[in-house]
């Protein structure tokens, strides 16, 4: 499932309805263009890339800190 988000603030802030149980917690990644514009094969190959980090995680390989990726962004 893809949100769309805002930071608002320095908080994300959902800019349609998401129908989550409360404590829901959710993993945010950053997108360097919208993906209805990106083309289709570049699309599908981020979205794989995206399922195959999400798994890593579920199996108990460690991510990337959020301090950490927002400093490498330059946020």
């Amino acid at each position: 499932m893809i949100v769309r988000a805002t930071v608002r603030n320095g908080k994300f802030v959902i800019d349609e309805p998401a129908e989550f149980p409360e404590g829901t917690e959710v993993d945010l990644v950053l997108a360097e263009q919208p993906l209805d514009e990106m083309p289709a094969d570049e699309r599908a190959a981020l979205l794989a890339q995206i399922d195959r980090g999400l798994a890593a995680i579920r199996q108990g390989e460690p991510g990337i800190p959020a301090d950490q990726v927002l400093r490498a962004l330059g946020g």
